[in-house]
């Protein structure tokens, strides 16, 4: 995030280029009497080149911040240990104008409160004593509701109203209490409502202080957030093609399970990402099954056409691709992003790689998913390493502004769709672990990581278009694989929840309703039009189960697999098709003779239908039927005939 007034020391989120940036560091040599790089400078220059030609290309829109100096610093509790605790940080927090509150329990009264005004008088800090509902909000724009009553949860109050703060809102919050998730996700899997205090990964301008060095860092940040900011939108999201939701029915909910900030809620059929929690992660981007959510800082597209050039402007081809984060630590220069050679820690670092291995300093390795890794393994990859620590990683990481918060949720998804591709890779007799995710670069086995394998065949270098499209781009790099490795069988099964596979069908259940074609919303279930038939496209199917969910008859089933035969797996298939059924006054054929049957079997003995005619409608088309209606009686049939108007 780059500040316009020049006081960004502590800013949140640096938006840096693939190039790399520069600071001042001592080197660190990991690959001590190793071989290195014959010709480092040629490839910084390269990399340059690259990030310059990235940065006049960028695609992606601004979202800007404005914080004033309203903080509210939350005490541990309500104790007047915890007072005091609170105001002494308080009084630390130069230039900002800070309110303190002190959070109740729920068995306490507010009468049993001490010293409230003299603490107030004294240090000029507005002291609240009240039962903390929520934290919502962002830098510059925090909601903190409280509640005085025990036995009225539901009534709530703005705590910046009460405090009379410039806007109505806080700029920025520091909390002191201890209980707070570290990792993982826990509103995906409470189905709580996201909010500042309980996410995993927390808004800009929001601190967690439970350690004296997280204090110190707080602290030292928080003056320095005060201002105009802006960072990249670093998303895209296509509705029409996501598979949220149809028909008020569940589907995927992948990017919300992944999120670690609460940015992805549900909104209607889909889902709505709000810019200023989201942090550039890229995790629900990578596990997005139909491309609906894609990375935009940088596209998928610009990557691959990035890394491809790279490979190009050397002497000889790479083996090994590490893709690993810019560390947040380095100072942002003017201009396009520079390495100055033997004064910095990231290129040090990759200096001390060996010449097979090709480094990658990207924004953000969790955003570089599958389509990525297969087309460079295309490219001639014969291993991926994606180093998820970034580049100097502290225990307090997770509190540093711009640095991301490591494990839970978003790391084992982007472990799954290793995996998934391992499947995909080993059904053509490839390893299963081409891609590995390490955690540091600081582990035992990490040189291990990086060793090519000269035992696997040569394939020819695939250089396709992408257009942005993650399941087209997939399966490029899958055709060219398959076409010159040739797959042992024609599919591969996949776990549970791949996004692709084909669909088992009970055709005895089937009736041919068509309930899963309008809930499907990836095109790939298909009606037969003026025939009744149900069609299959295979390369279509994301496998989120909006058909199984949606159909009444229980009659559909997903089978996760993938068919390596692109030929084959865009072909519409017939899943199920049945006899015609035709009016028996006009013989139109207008539905299935199992629809027909099955109906008018269900509704014998029903009242409205225990007239012969009434049954015989059943078999007519809807114009015939209304004709027949009006031909017996002018009246047409009475629909609101009450219990006392049935027949006896």
């Amino acid at each position: 995030m780059s500040s316009n007034n020049g006081n960004g020391n502590g800013q949140p989120d640096t938006a840096t280029s693939n190039g790399g940036n520069d600071g001042q560091a001592a080197g660190i040599d990991f690959f001590a009497g190793q071989d290195v790089l014959s010709d480092p400078e040629n490839l910084l220059q390269a990399r340059q080149d690259i990030a310059a030609a990235r940065a006049s290309n960028a695609t992606t829109s601004v979202v800007e911040y404005r914080s004033g100096q309203d903080c509210i610093v939350v005490a541990a509790d309500a104790s007047e240990a915890g007072l005091d605790y609170a105001l002494a940080v308080a009084l630390r927090l130069d230039g900002l104008k800070v309110s303190v509150l002190c959070p109740l329990d729920d068995d306490r009264d507010i009468g049993e409160t001490v010293g409230i005004g003299k603490q107030a008088t004294e240090s000029g800090i507005k002291v609240f004593y009240s039962r903390l509902d929520s934290i919502s909000g962002y830098l510059g724009n925090f909601t903190v509701r409280v509640n005085a009553e025990a036995d009225e949860p539901t009534n709530t109050e703005l705590l910046a109203e009460l405090a009379m703060t410039e806007r109505g809102v806080f700029d920025l919050v520091l909390d002191l209490r201890t209980e707070y998730p570290r990792a993982g996700n826990p509103i995906a899997a409470s189905g709580q409502t996201a909010t500042a205090d309980n996410v995993a990964l927390s808004p800009f301008g929001y601190f967690r202080a439970t350690t004296e060095a997280e204090l110190d860092t707080a602290i030292s940040a928080l003056p320095q957030m005060v201002g105009e900011f802006e960072k990249p939108k670093y998303f895209k999201y296509d509705s029409a093609i996501c598979a949220h939701s149809r028909s008020e029915i569940a589907g995927c909910s992948n990017c919300i399970d992944v999120c670690a900030t609460g940015a992805i809620t549900t909104a209607g059929e889909g889902v709505t990402v709000d810019p200023y929690l989201c942090q550039g992660c890229g995790h629900c981007s990578t596990v997005c099954p139909s491309g609906a959510m894609t990375y935009a800082y940088p596209s998928a597209a610009e990557a691959i056409t990035q890394t491809r050039e790279l490979m190009n402007s050397l002497e000889s081809r790479p083996k090994v691709l590490l893709l690993h984060a810019v560390d947040d630590s380095f100072e942002e220069n003017e201009g396009p992003a520079e390495i100055v050679a033997g004064n910095d820690i990231l290129g040090d670092f990759e200096r001390s790689l060996p010449a097979h291995v090709l480094p990658l300093a990207v924004e953000e390795p969790g955003a570089f998913g599958i389509d990525y890794w297969a087309t460079m393994i295309a490219a001639g990859f014969q291993q991926i390493v994606v180093m998820l620590e970034p580049v100097t990683a502290s225990d307090n990481s997770d509190f540093v502004p711009g640095a991301k918060l490591r494990g839970g949720d978003g790391d084992a998804a982007l472990r799954q769709q290793a995996e998934l591709l391992g499947h995909m890779l080993g059904g053509l007799g490839l390893p299963k672990d081409m891609v590995r995710l390490v955690e540091s670069r600081f582990e035992d086995d990490f040189e291990n990581h990086l060793q090519s394998n000269s035992s696997l065949p040569d394939w020819p270098v695939a250089s396709f278009a992408t257009h942005n499209d993650k399941r087209q781009t997939l399966r490029m790099a899958m055709d060219h694989l398959a076409e010159h490795l040739q797959p042992a069988e024609e599919s591969v099964a996949l776990p549970a929840g791949s996004p692709f596979g084909q669909l088992e069908i009970k055709k005895d259940n089937c009736t041919l309703c068509m309930a899963c074609v309008t809930t499907c919303p990836a095109g790939a279930i298909l009606d037969g039009h003026s025939v009744p038939q149900l069609k299959f496209v295979e390369a279509n199917c994301v496998q989120c189960g909006l058909c199984e969910s949606a159909c009444p008859e229980d009659a559909l089933g997903l089978l996760p697999r993938y068919l390596y035969n692109s030929i084959d797996a865009r072909e519409q298939q017939i899943l199920n098709e049945e006899e015609p059924f035709h009016c028996i006054r006009c013989h139109k054929g207008f539905a299935t003779r199992k629809m027909i049957e099955n109906m008018t079997g269900k509704l014998v003995g029903h009242w409205m239908f225990k007239d012969e005619t009434a049954l015989h409608r059943l078999k007519m088309c809807e114009d015939c039927r209304v004709k027949d209606m009006f031909e017996e009686s002018s009246e047409g049939i009475q629909v609101h005939k009450t219990e006392t108007d049935k027949p006896v």
